[in-house]
């Protein structure tokens, strides 16, 4: 995959919502990537394999450009909202999905 940077849209949203008797936390992202086609068209590129059995489809690792700009535009907000413990976030996994879909 090329590499790339990303970034957060300049009209990006975010709203944090509380849901149900418990009133979970709820963060909704709107506008969220400047140049969402360059991310259709690393899917696009990518090769989907069927890589756990709990998971209903096909998944692809996805460009580390966008781990990147997830963490830099979102981190400090999902530790706020979240009351996380940590100073500092990471991923366990990133990929692309498709459920419903088979591999090939």
């Amino acid at each position: 995959m090329a590499a790339q940077t990303l970034h957060a849209h300049p009209e990006i949203q975010i709203r944090r919502l509380r849901f149900g008797n418990e009133q979970a936390p709820l963060l909704v992202v709107d506008n969220f990537v400047d140049e969402p086609q360059w991310l259709v068209e690393q899917a696009g590129l990518s090769r989907f394999t069927q890589n756990s059995p709990y998971y209903p489809g096909v998944r692809a690792p996805a460009p580390a450009a966008y781990r990147s700009m997830l963490l830099d535009s979102l981190q400090d907000e999902l530790i706020d909202f979240f009351a996380l413990p940590a100073r500092q976030l990471g991923f366990s996994v990133c990929h692309f999905s498709a459920a419903g879909q088979s591999a090939g």
